[in-house]
């Protein structure tokens, strides 16, 4: 999509869907349901928020949503990383190099300009790590 204008729809369908998911997996109270896992939550919220933003700053700038994707991914392997026992740092590595294949191939691709998307990354990362300061706060 060119146009930002062309993505308004989509970014709105996924909004509501993600704002309907995360409702759903906080709302199971019944202690015969299992609860919906932490990190889920923090996904599916961050990834809401994240989407948001998106919305808002595709009004005025264009902004890679593919590399906003993968900086919510990488933000979810931090989250992972600060709050697992288990040593996660090889998937953090592989999601970093994941991460570096989508941008440069974005770049080169010539759908985007650098800028655009560092800005994605940033959006991605930074709505997982405000959505589990959030949840935990």
């Amino acid at each position: 999509m060119h146009d930002p204008k062309d993505r308004i729809i989509p970014l709105i369908g996924i909004m509501i869907m993600y704002f309907w998911i995360y409702h759903v997996a906080n709302s199971i109270s019944d202690p015969k349901d299992v609860p919906a896992p932490f990190i889920l939550k923090v996904m599916l919220l961050g990834n809401f928020w994240g989407i948001i933003l998106l919305f808002i700053i595709n009004i005025f700038f264009k902004l890679s949503m593919h590399t906003s994707a993968a900086g919510g991914f990488l933000g979810v392997m931090i989250v992972l990383l600060l709050t697992n026992p288990v040593n996660m740092m090889l998937p953090l590595f592989v999601s970093l190099i994941v991460c570096g294949i989508i941008g440069t191939a974005r770049l080169l691709l010539g759908a985007h300009k650098p800028a655009e998307v560092w800005w994605g990354y940033a959006i991605g990362i930074l709505a997982q790590l405000a959505a589990y300061v959030y949840i935990t706060w």
